[in-house]
């Protein structure tokens, strides 16, 4: 499986549910063009892989496993409080939670406050996961 691939998985898992629960929050991926509403919350997606690592011995086709995260930065308006900000944060862990793909499984995830930073309270959340393929 290849990075683009899990890519692919992970953006359409959560592209295919989050809209639904927060239609006015805007999402963001790397490297894509952006513009959002300075009194809106928005979020950026970001996706890291580690190296892959062959899980088996002997076989001619190789298991092969790839951890990662999904990281996402979710940016609240200064002054409007925390809860929205940690409401979107759960929302993330209810769509990924012990959730499986063809080839991912995804871990809890973690909300970490940060605080203010350029005019957006952020709430940051990592979701572990773990992509098989054989090659």
């Amino acid at each position: 499986m290849s990075v683009a691939t899990i890519r692919r998985e992970i953006e359409g898992v959560f592209g295919d549910e989050f809209p639904s629960a927060y239609p006015n929050v805007a999402i963001t991926y790397e490297n894509t063009g952006f513009d959002h509403d300075p009194e809106s919350f928005w979020l950026r997606l970001t996706i890291r892989t580690n190296e892959p690592r062959r899980q088996d011995i002997g076989a001619s086709k190789g298991l092969y496993l790839t951890t990662g995260v999904a990281l996402f930065q979710i940016f609240v308006p200064v002054g409007q409080g925390t809860g929205e900000g940690l409401e979107i944060a759960d929302a993330i862990d209810d769509i990924f939670r012990a959730r499986e793909t063809e080839h991912i499984r995804f871990r809890a995830s973690t909300a970490i406050p940060v605080g203010v930073s350029n005019s957006w309270y952020q709430v940051n959340v990592s979701v572990p996961f773990r992509a098989y393929f054989f090659k």
